[in-house]
């Protein structure tokens, strides 16, 4: 009678752990930005930031939770400038909006397309999110190459690195997935009362 609560109580923990773990995983998780590096100039004009002027293409957040984590820049805001750092970001799952472009970054951090640049990535994620927005010159001329790629959902390693005032990203981050944490627990608990079981037998 004893090890059936036992195995009631521990089932009961998995499952609370789970459903923790689910809600967390629904809301952000803060981080905070200490520096941004941007490198890789075009010529671009992003409406209602720039017309016609320099902006870079190549983006890695320095975080204190993470260290670097490579990014696209997905909005036409200014980053954070130096005297505005550091500042807390969150990361979230991928809006419905933003999907073919997380996609498309993953095909750029998967390697497999050797012959087109993170600059030719970030324009053609540009292209695809921000209406209004031109390339003229400069770094990711290659960006119709990327877009032809095709379409397709992201895995959970991607998500957005957001903040209400200055300028999201898609950075390549893994997040554990409560539903694997929840059949691991269930799966320890079915061999501990296996092993139990032949034990007594």
């Amino acid at each position: 009678m004893k090890s059936k609560k036992l195995v009631v109580s521990v089932l009961s923990g998995f499952l609370v752990l789970g459903l923790v773990l689910s809600a967390d995983s629904v809301h952000a998780t803060p981080f905070v930005l200490e520096s941004i590096t941007s490198t890789i100039p075009a010529n671009v004009t992003i409406p209602d930031l720039v017309t016609k002027k320099n902006v870079y293409t190549n983006y890695t957040l320095n975080t204190v939770e993470f260290g670097s984590l490579d990014a696209f820049c997905v909005e036409n805001v200014f980053a954070p400038n130096s005297g505005q750092l550091p500042q807390t970001y969150y990361l979230e799952p991928v809006p419905a909006n933003l999907q073919r472009a997380a996609w498309l970054a993953e095909r750029y951090w998967t390697g497999t397309h050797t012959n087109l640049t993170k600059a030719d990535f970030q324009i053609a994620i540009w292209e695809l999110v921000i209406d209004g927005f031109k390339w003229y010159s400069g770094a990711g001329g290659n960006y119709a190459s990327v877009l032809a790629l095709g379409d397709g959902m992201p895995s959970p390693m991607v998500s957005l690195a957001s903040n209400a005032s200055y300028q999201n990203y898609l950075v390549n981050h893994p997040v554990p997935e409560p539903a694997s944490v929840l059949l691991l627990g269930f799966g320890l608990v079915g061999l501990a009362g296996f092993g139990r079981k032949f034990k007594k037998s």
